[in-house]
C-alpha cells in the first residue's frame, strides 16, 4: 500500500523501517473512532492520548503508558474497524499483529506482556463505555460487566489538528522515537 511520502509499505512483511510517527499522527488524527456514529467525534489519536493518559493516572508507569498509547496505532493504516467486522475478517487481526509489532519495533516500544495487555485492554475497554455514554458513539450495548472509570481523562473532543498536535506531545511526552532511525 502507498504511504503519504510515495513509499511503499506491504502489510504481509511491514518494515519497520518506513514506520514514521508523524505520518501515524496523521492517519489516526484523521480517523474517527466508532465510524463518527456518535452524536459527537472522536479521532483515534483523542483516544490513543486518553489511553496512555489513563495509564499513567493509574499508575502503571510511562512504559506501560506508552504501550496503551500506541495500542491502536496499526489503524492509521488498517483504520478502526468495528468488532462485527472484525468478526468475519479474521485475516484482520493477522494484518494488525503484524503492522502493530513494526510499529513498536520502529519506535521502540516493547510488546505489552501479558500482565500490562490485561491493564491495557481494561482501559480500552473503559474508554468505549466513556465515549458510549458522552456521546461520542452510538448508544450500543457492549455486552462488558462492571468497569472502572478510575483514573480516565475527560474527552476534548479535538478536531484532527487539535489532536494530531495533542499525539505528538504525548509521544514527546512518553519518550517515544519518531522513526527506526530514532
Amino acid at each position: 500500500m502507498g504511504l503519504p511520502d510515495g513509499r511503499e509499505f506491504s502489510l504481509l512483511a511491514p518494515d519497520p523501517a518506513l514506520i514514521d510517527l508523524g505520518q501515524i499522527a496523521v492517519g489516526l488524527s484523521r480517523q474517527y473512532r466508532w465510524g463518527g456514529f456518535g452524536k459527537k467525534c472522536l479521532t483515534v489519536a483523542e483516544h490513543s492520548v486518553m489511553a496512555a493518559q489513563a495509564a499513567i493516572n493509574r499508575g502503571l508507569g510511562f512504559a506501560t503508558a506508552a504501550k496503551a498509547f500506541l495500542h491502536d496505532a496499526h489503524e492509521y493504516l488498517l483504520r478502526d474497524l468495528s468488532p462485527g467486522i472484525k468478526r468475519v475478517l479474521p485475516e484482520y487481526e493477522v494484518l494488525a499483529a503484524r503492522v502493530q509489532e513494526a510499529i513498536e519495533r520502529a519506535l521502540g516500544v516493547d510488546p505489552p506482556t501479558a500482565e500490562e495487555a490485561l491493564a491495557i485492554r481494561a482501559i480500552d475497554e473503559a474508554l468505549r463505555v466513556k465515549e458510549v455514554w458522552d456521546g461520542y458513539a452510538p448508544p450500543v450495548d457492549l455486552g462488558l460487566g462492571e468497569v472502572s472509570l478510575d483514573g480516565l481523562p475527560g474527552i476534548m473532543g479535538f478536531q484532527p489538528e487539535e489532536a494530531r498536535l495533542a499525539f505528538v506531545q504525548m509521544a514527546r511526552r512518553l519518550g517515544i522515537r519518531w522513526t527506526a532511525r530514532g
